[in-house]
């Protein structure tokens, strides 16, 4: 006994020591309070917040708070809600402890700390620019603004005398007024101006009078961590000072655009020959001259601004200048300069002094050499993207020449014809050689700073007819001169044809030789086969003739079997007149056979006439949905389902066969996918009197009562073979569905300049609403009746 109590006292002794030697040396116990991950609230509201690809979270938002807690060193769990107030709701009760980049307000101040500035956020009215010149931002009386609560624009204060429309989504607000149903949108400018040039349609809106509010963007803390609001303001001033809170800003077009000013400033960098000075200081070459003719046409004013090789990298900004005359695009440039459409090609090459034995023609020849590019230029990124090469960064046309004479490099990556020019005046010429073929060729054009979608618009309208002008073939003729035919690769090119043609004609002799000492053997089976030849032939012609006459047997051969049935099917009605029993069925068979004789007579007359007949005109609807009705009759009796036409419905102005493959999709689907013992799929047009919730006017809409679509989902149901993850309960046989039916919806709808958008609570059911072209009559208008048609 007193031997197993030693070694229990020892025991005891050694973890005693080792819980205070961990202690005392900061060693992490098993026992200590884990630090929960801070959970961040997110939606579906670019730019702020969204879904990458693959449907991971990012935004200004989300990638802010990723570099808070990076320095921080804490862990993020984001958190998905379906709106706005519903993110405001969770950071508000504590569910959520860390909302980065959002303006302040009363929603937010109860129970959150709010960190320093990290942007600004300001707030101006929207407009079509069609209805700029006549929308006045200070008399908003009789006007609708469309709003987003509980969203800073949505305050009624800033927006006296108007009517204030509310939506869920800026999404759905901003297609209210492109559409007119509203006059003029109140959010923030940067959120925006992201959404619109996503879609390429920031040419179409305006911000008219002065902000209705100038304020900023914070870290929003809940007080449960206001331990930590010290460490974020100074994580937030890192940030600032190292140049990643601006990179932030930029990549999600946080920073507010400048309005378009009568004169726009070019930034001119020495890039010979596309752009260069005179020796009295006045900008030429090229990419100038012709910017110039481009401004002439569009109706643009210019004045010329000389700036550094560094400032050319960043490219045009607020506050800097507005645009350069040439650049190549790029994926990085892209996201923080806009492109108008491409006014030159630009070839580059591989460059190598010629007292080398090397000759690379493409990167894969570069492996093993160093390699010098220009710091953040096309090449840069040109040759990181391929990986692999060893490089050397400089700065400007000098670093890479002298990189390369020097033997810092061995080879050099440069646009040719700038290259060329460079060296020449600097009297090198002679010593480099290029690569006989271009390894790479991009288009380069007129590019702009952000926030000019209406300046890049006008250019776009006159550059297509401007590159086959004239004028631009006399600028290419003086700046590069005229093409040179016989160039070395294509003298390589010659030659080695000539050769391949010399064999070809020796190896035909051969053959020809070896042909002719077996000719006779072959004219004696020839003539063995003679007989068997002439019955092919007459089976060959005969053949013909039933191909010939083809046409003729399908159409009265398909078309017979028809008449016959529907002959049969009224014997059959005759007979069961007595008795209801088979009559519906017997009824239906002939109305089938009907639709099978209609629909061939469609297509033989279609394959007569292909390609001569219109495809638009005006459509009946009501005509149409009865058309549908039809053809979905087994598909309501499996279900059970009712189709309700809610209003009357508008003329359309499309193709018949388009606008059917529209409603019948979404008809369809609201009977398959649905859980409820009674589906119902409600059709209706939505004019100025009607009380939707969505606030929208002027569009159709198609509701039923189904399973609904999950959030996750509003971005995704749209893409062709994407199924929605909320399924029903009971899948009708033949009805499952490949996924394709909504992404061929979008695309009519698209096709004809339209929107189309829902709104779905999951359980309840889903709302597609969409615009298509209306003739301009009173016909067109869906009248005044309100009476629900029931065509189930």
């Amino acid at each position: 006994m007193t031997c197993g109590g030693s070694s229990f006292t020892r025991r005891v002794a050694a973890l005693l020591l080792a819980f205070w030697f961990g202690v005392l040396c900061g060693i992490p116990l098993a026992f200590a309070q884990e630090v929960k991950p801070l959970v961040v609230p997110w939606t579906e509201a670019p730019p702020l917040m969204g879904r990458d690809d693959e449907g991971n979270p990012e935004g200004f938002s989300i990638d802010l708070a990723r570099a808070l807690a990076e320095i921080l060193g804490r862990e993020l769990e984001f958190k998905f809600y379906n709106s706005i107030p519903e993110v405001v709701a969770a950071q508000n009760q504590g569910e959520a402890q860390l909302l980065s980049g959002v303006a302040t307000g009363p929603a937010l101040e109860p129970n959150n700390l709010v960190s320093d500035p990290v942007a600004r956020v300001q707030i101006r009215l929207g407009v079509p620019v069609e209805n700029m010149a006549h929308f006045s931002g200070d008399q908003l009386e009789a006007s609708r603004i469309a709003v987003v609560p509980p969203t800073l624009g949505s305050d009624p204060a800033l927006l006296p005398g108007a009517t204030l429309v509310p939506f869920t989504t800026p999404e759905s607000a901003l297609l209210s007024v492109l559409n007119g149903a509203n006059d003029a949108i109140a959010y923030p400018v940067s959120a925006l101006f992201s959404m619109m040039r996503a879609a390429r349609l920031d040419g179409r809106l305006g911000f008219v009078g002065g902000p209705i509010l100038d304020s900023t963007r914070h870290v929003i803390l809940h007080k449960s961590q206001a331990d930590l609001l010290p460490e974020i303001n100074a994580a937030i001033a890192d940030l600032e000072a190292n140049g990643k809170l601006e990179d932030l800003r930029i990549r999600y077009l946080m920073n507010i655009p400048e309005p378009v000013p009568e004169v726009l400033t070019v930034g001119i960098h020495r890039v010979p020959p596309f752009v260069d000075l005179t020796e009295d200081g006045e900008p030429t070459g090229f990419g100038v001259e012709v910017l110039q003719d481009l401004a002439d046409l569009a109706g643009l004013q210019l004045t010329f601004k000389q700036i550094t090789d560094a400032e050319f990298g960043r490219g045009p900004r607020a506050g800097a200048f507005d645009l350069v005359p040439m650049m190549a695009s790029n994926e990085d440039r892209a996201t923080r300069m806009d492109f108008t459409f491409s006014t030159h090609r630009v070839p580059f090459s591989i460059f190598t002094l010629k007292t080398t034995e090397a000759a690379p023609e493409t990167l894969a020849d570069l492996r093993g050499l160093t390699v010098a590019v220009e710091k953040g230029k096309n090449t840069a990124q040109l040759a990181e993207d391929f990986g692999g090469l060893t490089l050397v960064y400089v700065e400007g046309k000098d670093g890479t020449m002298n990189a390369l004479l020097s033997g810092e490099a061995q080879a050099l990556l440069s646009p040719t014809d700038a290259f060329w020019t460079h060296v020449t005046e600097r009297g090198t010429a002679e010593q480099f050689k290029a690569s006989a073929e271009p390894f790479w060729v991009t288009e380069s054009g007129p590019a702009l700073r952000l926030g000019l979608g209406e300046v890049r618009e006008r250019l776009n309208a006159v550059i297509p007819g401007y590159l086959i002008s004239n004028d631009y073939l006399d600028r290419q003729t003086r700046w590069f001169g005229t093409p040179e035919f016989w160039t070395e690769a294509r003298l390589r090119m010659l030659v080695g044809a000539i050769s391949a043609f010399v064999l070809i004609l020796m190896g035909f002799a051969i053959w020809q030789k070896v042909q002719r000492s077996r000719s006779r053997e072959r004219e004696e089976r020839l003539l063995a086969h003679s007989r068997q030849l002439e019955v092919l032939v007459d089976e060959l012609e005969r053949s013909n003739r039933e191909l010939d006459s083809f046409a003729d047997i399908a159409s009265h051969d398909l078309k017979e079997p028809l008449r016959a049935i529907t002959w049969q099917v009224r014997s059959l009605q005759d007979a069961t007149e007595q008795g209801a029993e088979g009559a519906g069925e017997v009824a239906r068979i002939g109305a089938l056979c009907a639709q099978m004789e209609e629909t061939i007579s469609a297509l033989l007359s279609s394959s007569q006439h292909r390609g001569k007949g219109k495809d638009r005109g005006n459509i009946h609807m009501d005509a149409l949905l009865e058309e549908i009705r039809g053809d979905l009759a087994e598909l309501k009796q499996a279900t059970g389902g009712r189709l309700l036409i809610e209003t009357p419905l508008p003329k359309v102005f499309a193709s018949r066969a388009k606008i059917k493959v529209v409603f019948q999709n979404l008809i369809a689907n609201g009977f398959i996918h649905n859980n409820s013992a009674k589906p119902v799929v409600r059709v209706g047009y939505l004019t100025a009197d009607s009380a939707d919730p969505s606030g929208l006017i002027h569009v159709f809409y198609v509701r039923d009562n189904g399973v609904g679509v999950a959030p996750e989902d509003y971005m995704r149901i749209f893409q062709p073979g994407v199924r929605g993850t909320k399924v029903p309960d009971k899948v009708l046989p033949g009805a499952t569905g490949s996924g394709l039916g909504l992404s061929f919806v979008k695309e009519i709808v698209e096709s004809y300049g339209q929107l189309i958008t829902l709104d779905s609570t999951p359980g309840q059911g889903t709302t597609f609403y969409f615009s298509l072209p209306n003739p301009m009559s009173s016909e067109g208008e869906a009248g005044e009746q309100t009476a629900t048609v029931d065509v189930s």
